[in-house]
């Protein structure tokens, strides 16, 4: 045993981890204050369990629900807590389907599902009713120091209902992520079994401490851990039975850095166990468990052969792999790509230095020998002597990480997260309005991180990720485009396939398929606060992630650019398109408001009788539902290309005759002045002649009276 770790446990009354599973008063809102009328104080739920909202459970809420005292009707004696999930936040919808109904030694059962009107919020959320152990919590979320177990207690009340559990968990192909000491209950008075409370309604692992998650899980931030594997439950289980074993903490005079760090030196069972005096049979389990390396990790057969009695091999932990000589870093040693990698992530501006220096790569490949490493190190950085590629620091350092420890956390920035576990952050971030924390998940996937993530792995672990790599592929060009039906809402909903729409059209109703989208539409219809649309971007977002035949170019003419009209038609058309592919009827209200959104478009046909013709025939086709006839009565293309043939040639005949009378007018005013400078031409000879008349006979006379005088 190395003296750190002796160090580290030296003090036997240290405190429990600073992460308590459920902590918080900043992160976990508070109940609702109990605005309710008389009549609605206890609610009743499929006729089933009346819920108690003036009777809060404050030991069992979660950040995505509150929990409220529920009694079932007809058994009395069953106890069961209601959790009143809240609109938009990250629940396992998946395990909360496939565990509904099922009983799980040690776990608190989901007995019922469904969704109800909450009259404090005036919503309708879903309730996810739970068996509810009437004991107290086994251990104090913030007790410094606990009773130690029995080794005969911890494997008749922990070990041998909680392995079962995970045995019927991963038949159905779901992860506890749940199994902590801090998280158990007693199931009554007596003592005798244990309960732990359920991990549905958060993100999975959030409630755990870091000491109980794996290396890999505890490096991530809480909503950000993913789904996890058997082994993280096998692994959780094991850190389990050892608190209980010694009554504290692990490493709880260290920080999470110190503890991850020292865990990444040693190895968990070494950092872990350290000096502890563990029963026999448990330490046997231990070392079986906390192993680091899944490869040699006890599997579920192995637990379950030791829950019965078997002895089991355990192999050697191998002691993590350290290069020959060390790689400093702001003035400490590092001899591990993991740890350097992990001190890369905290300190973001010093990386992008070191690497850019181009000092890492002759450390991978002569004190790591691994040239592989190296030469991919290289393709991102540019060649020793050359010059360095232009790269963001924080796609350089991300890119490193990936590089030197694939497999582990993908880091950027502030995020440290699974790949499973960025749509939980997403819905998270998005439902709490973090914008800092969304804006950089979202330029983590706009930078394709998630990708060289992927394409760092070694083949054989890239299978595992096969359906879910097409998403990060498609994702930077969705996020960009921003219109309706893209951007982040369309990340939320491919990055969480069972999350419920999120419009604020649907706060009265809970859309859980693309099935439930027109019903909830036609009931909002026949409100009088409709909106203006009944296509919004999350409803946009929500069909276009949901369902096969909605293709992007279906969404794009439903924002800018794109006229209004068009807007309008790319709507209606989205909504007749889901009719048909769900084989819908009987949507009276909202065939009313498509018929009202059409009317402003039937103004395009110039021609009175058409329009009136067209305007009928909507009015017809909206008594029958049918969305599609409905549309396309007022879209139809040939009446379109008749009104505007029409109207082209009354243009053209209306322009013909405005020029001929033109023309006409032209002539009259040419006639006139025509006129007038005849006149004027005829009045100056006639003046011409007159004054001539004038002159001749002026001289006539005058010459007379000469001839005569």
């Amino acid at each position: 045993m190395t003296a750190t770790v002796e160090a580290q446990q030296a003090s036997t009354n240290a405190l429990p981890p600073p992460e308590m599973p459920l902590p918080a008063a900043d992160v976990i809102a508070a109940a609702p204050a109990g605005n309710f009328p008389t009549d609605q104080r206890t609610l009743l739920f499929k006729n089933k369990f009346r819920i108690l909202p003036l009777s809060p459970l404050s030991d069992f809420k979660t950040v995505g629900a509150d929990a409220f005292e529920a009694e079932e009707i007809g058994d009395s004696s069953r106890k069961c807590v209601a959790m009143v999930c809240r609109p938009g936040f990250p629940l396992r919808f998946d395990a909360i389907q496939l565990l509904s109904g099922v009983n799980l030694p040690g776990i608190m059962s989901i007995i019922e599902t469904g969704t109800i009107d909450w009259p404090d919020t005036n919503d309708r959320r879903l309730v996810i009713v739970l068996q509810r152990p009437t004991g107290k919590r086994c251990i104090g979320l913030n007790q410094p120091s606990f009773p130690k177990m029995t080794e005969a207690d911890i494997m008749r009340l922990v070990a041998q209902p909680l392995t079962y559990a995970i045995r019927s968990a991963s038949e159905r192909k779901v992860t506890l992520r749940n199994i902590n000491p801090y998280n158990m209950f007693w199931e009554d008075s007596s003592n005798q079994r244990i309960l732990l409370q359920d991990g549905f309604t958060t993100p999975p692992g959030y409630g755990q401490p870091a000491c109980v998650e794996t290396i890999d899980s505890a490096m991530c931030d809480r909503d950000m851990r993913g789904e996890g594997s058997i082994a993280d439950d096998i692994f959780a289980l094991g850190v389990t039975m050892l608190m209980l074993a010694t009554g504290r903490a692990p490493l709880a005079n260290s920080t999470p850095d110190q503890q991850l760090h020292l865990r990444m030196d040693v190895g968990s069972f070494e950092a872990l166990v350290g000096l502890h005096a563990i029963p026999v049979g448990i330490m046997e389990a231990l070392r079986g468990t906390l192993i680091d390396d899944p490869e040699e990790q006890w599997d579920l057969e192995d637990l379950e052969a030791w829950v019965r009695g078997s002895r089991q091999s355990v192999k050697s932990a191998r002691p993590p792999r350290h290069a020959s000589r060390h790689m400093e870093f702001l003035d400490k040693q590092y001899t591990m790509a993991t740890t350097l990698s992990y001190a890369f992530a905290l300190n973001w501006a010093k990386a992008a230095e070191l690497i850019r220096a181009k000092t890492l790569d002759p450390w991978l490949r002569r004190a790591m020998s691994n040239e592989i490493m190296a030469d991919e190190l290289t393709k991102l950085t540019g060649a020793k002597n050359g010059p360095a590629r232009h790269t963001p620091d924080d796609v350089l350092v991300a890119r490193t990480i990936a590089i030197i420890n694939p497999g582990s956390p993908i880091c950027y920035r502030r995020l440290i997260g699974k790949i499973d576990g960025i749509g939980y952050a997403i819905a998270l971030a998005y439902a709490q309005q973090d914008t800092e924390k969304l804006n950089l998940l979202m330029q983590l996937l706009t930078q394709r991180l998630p990708l060289h993530w992927l394409n760092a792995l070694p083949d054989n672990k890239k299978k595992a990720f096969n359906d879910i790599m097409g998403k990060f592929e498609l994702l930077p060009g969705i996020i960009d485009a921003r219109g309706p039906g893209f951007g982040i809402e369309r990340a939320i909903y491919m990055l969480n396939p069972k999350m419920p729409c999120l419009s604020s059209s649907f706060q009265n109703d809970y859309v859980q398929t693309p099935n439930d989208v027109l019903p909830a539409l036609d009931k909002l219809a026949s409100s009088p606060l409709r909106p203006t649309s009944p296509i919004d971007r999350h409803i946009a977002a929500y069909l276009g992630s949901r369902v096969a035949e909605v293709k992007d170019a279906d969404l794009r003419p439903l924002g800018p650019p794109a006229e209004p009209f068009v807007q309008t038609m790319a709507a209606l058309y989205l909504l007749a398109k889901i009719q048909r592919v769900y084989k819908l009827r009987d949507l009276p209200h909202l065939s009313n408001w498509c018929m009202d959104l059409l009317r402003p478009t039937l103004s395009r046909f110039k021609n009175i009788a058409r329009r009136q013709k067209i305007t009928d025939m909507v009015n017809a086709r909206a008594k029958t539902g049918q969305l599609y006839e409905l549309v396309r009565s007022a879209d139809n293309e040939e009446e379109t290309q008749q009104d505007e043939i029409g109207f082209e040639r009354a243009a053209m005949e209306h322009a013909a005759i405005t020029l001929r009378i033109a023309n006409l007018e032209e002539m009259r005013r040419s006639q006139s002045q025509i006129a007038t400078l005849r006149g004027e031409r005829v009045a100056v000879v006639l003046a011409a002649l007159l004054a001539l008349t004038y002159f001749l006979c002026f001289f006539y006379l005058h010459f007379k009276e000469q001839m005569h005088g």
